[in-house]
């Protein structure tokens, strides 16, 4: 079960020269941090707010053409 996901080669730590996916590959071989940084809960925070204007807005929208359809 813990190599479910693990879709590297063999010889990934000969193969890979990009940091971030060397860091994830170490990172998936060893114990989880589960935590999330600075910037992911940053770009959580954000998405979040979208998702309220976005529901705001549809909310607003649905009231005016009921409105409209009352007329």
């Amino acid at each position: 079960m813990s190599q479910l996901l693990d879709i590297a080669h063999a010889d990934w730590e000969r193969r890979t020269w990009i940091p971030e996916d060397r860091q994830f590959l170490i990172d998936q071989r060893g114990p989880r941090q589960m935590s999330m940084t600075t910037e992911d809960a940053a770009k959580y925070q954000k998405r979040k707010q979208e998702e309220e204007r976005h529901k705001l807005r549809h909310k607003e929208e649905s009231t005016l053409m009921a409105a409209a359809v009352f007329r």
